[in-house]
C-alpha cells in the first residue's frame, strides 16, 4: 500500500521484499457480474495434493511479506496479506459441482504516526507512508462494517481489500476475527478502539448458501475429464516411454481429485500424527509434572529446615535474652539495695551530727545565763 494507493503483490511468486513506490503490479482486481462478486487477475494459483503443500505455499508468501523493525515490533508487518484456498467437489447424482473458499487474512495492525517510529532513521519516512495506506485501508473496512450494521447501501469500492472482502462481509461466507491486542496501560486506547471494531464486525450477518459452479469453470471438472481422456489414451499408447509419461500425468491428477476414499485415508493418517503429537505432548506434560513434584517436594523439605532453624534460633535468642534480663535484674537489685543502705547511713549520720549541735547549743545557753 502507498498512502490512498493500493498496489497487489503476488507474495507467492515475487521475490520483493518491499514496495512502497515501486512500479504497479500487473495483478488487478475485476468485478464479476455474473456472480456479483469481485476476482483478482494476474494472481497464481496452484492445485495442490496434499496438506503440506498448502503449508508450504502459505509459508514461502509469508516469507517474501514486507516487514520492518519499528519501537512497537521487531518483525511488524508493512502490508495487509491474503491467502484464499478454493475447494471444489461433486456429489453422486449431482449435476454442477460445489465449491468453498477459505480465506486467511493478516490485517496490518494500526498504527500510531507519533508514537512509533522505525528502529531505523532512515526508514521513518518510509514507515510513516506505509503507516497512512495500512490505515487508510483499515478505516475503509471500518466504513464498510458500519454501513452493513445500519443496514445501508454498502460500498464495497471503498478499497481492494473490502473488493475482496465481500463474501466474508455480509456476504455467502462465514467470518472469524481474531483480534490482537497488547495488554500495556499506554496502550488502552488502542486496545478499545481495536475490541470495539472486533464487537462491530461479530454483529454483521451474512447470507450462507451452497456455491454451485458452472462445469465451463470447474478445475475438478477439468481435471476429472482430462484424467478420463489420459486412460482412454495409455491403452491405445504403443510407445512405452509416453505411457510411462501419461500414467505419471494421470497420477498426478488422480492425486489432486480427492475421493471418499481417499479422504478417508488422508483423515486416517492426520489423526495418526494429531495422537503421536498428543502423545508426545502428554508425555512432556507428564515429565513436566515429576520434575515440578520433586522440585516442590525438595523446596518443601527446604523450608521445613529453614523453619525449624529459624524456630531454634529465636527460641536461643529469648533464652538468651532472659538470661541477660535475670543478669541486669539481680544486679540492678544489688544496687537499689546499695543506694539504700548508703541512704539508711547518711541518715543516721545526719541524726548524731544534729544530736551533737542540740547539745553543744544547749551548753552554750547555759554559759551564758552563768554569766
Amino acid at each position: 500500500v502507498h498512502e490512498k494507493r493500493e498496489e497487489l503483490i503476488d507474495l507467492v511468486t515475487s521475490d520483493r521484499r518491499g514496495f512502497v513506490g515501486e512500479e504497479s503490479s500487473p495483478i488487478r482486481i475485476r468485478e464479476n457480474v455474473a456472480d456479483n462478486n469481485w476476482v483478482l487477475e494476474g494472481i497464481s494459483m496452484w492445485t495442490i495434493a496434499n496438506p503440506e503443500e498448502l503449508v508450504a505455499l502459505l509459508r514461502k508468501g509469508q516469507t517474501n511479506q514486507t516487514t520492518m523493525a519499528t519501537t512497537r515490533n521487531n518483525n511488524s508487518s508493512r502490508s495487509h496479506s491474503l491467502f484464499q484456498i478454493t475447494v471444489e467437489g461433486q456429489r453422486v447424482g449431482e449435476k454442477k459441482p460445489r465449491q468453498g473458499k477459505l480465506l486467511l487474512v493478516d490485517l496490518g495492525g494500526s498504527e500510531s504516526l507519533k508514537n512509533v517510529k522505525a528502529h531505523d532513521a532512515e526508514q521513518e519516512e518510509l514507515r510513516q507512508k506505509q503507516a497512512i495506506g495500512i490505515n487508510s485501508v483499515l478505516t475503509s473496512l471500518g466504513t464498510v462494517v458500519t454501513q452493513l450494521n445500519r443496514h445501508a447501501n454498502v460500498n464495497y469500492r471503498e478499497s481492494g481489500l473490502t473488493k475482496l472482502l465481500k463474501d466474508c462481509l455480509g456476504g455467502n461466507a462465514r467470518a472469524l476475527m481474531v483480534a490482537q491486542i497488547i495488554p500495556e496501560v499506554e496502550h488502552a486506547d488502542e486496545v478499545s478502539k481495536t475490541l470495539d471494531f472486533a464487537a462491530k464486525l461479530a454483529t454483521v450477518e451474512n447470507q450462507v448458501r451452497i456455491n454451485r459452479v458452472d462445469e465451463s469453470h470447474s478445475l475438478f471438472k477439468s481435471h476429472s475429464v482430462r484424467a478420463a481422456e489420459l486412460l482412454k489414451r495409455v491403452q491405445k499408447e504403443q510407445n512405452p516411454t509416453e505411457k510411462a509419461r501419461i500414467r505419471a500425468e494421470v497420477q498426478t491428477l488422480n492425486s489432486r481429485i480427492l475421493t471418499k476414499d481417499t479422504v478417508t485415508e488422508m483423515l486416517v493418517e492426520v489423526a495418526e500424527r494429531h495422537a503421536e503429537k498428543m502423545a508426545e505432548v502428554q508425555s512432556i506434560v507428564h515429565d513436566g509434572i515429576a520434575s515440578f513434584r520433586q522440585t516442590f517436594e525438595g523446596l518443601q523439605e527446604q523450608d521445613e529446615t529453614i523453619r525449624s532453624n529459624v524456630t531454634g534460633t529465636v527460641e536461643k535468642l529469648i533464652t538468651d535474652q532472659r538470661l541477660r534480663d535475670g543478669v541486669m535484674a539481680t544486679a540492678l537489685e544489688d544496687r537499689i539495695l546499695q543506694l539504700k543502705q548508703a541512704m539508711d547511713s547518711s541518715s543516721s549520720s545526719i541524726g548524731t551530727d544534729f544530736e551533737k549541735m542540740q547539745q553543744e547549743r544547749l551548753r552554750t545557753l547555759g554559759d551564758l545565763g552563768q554569766h
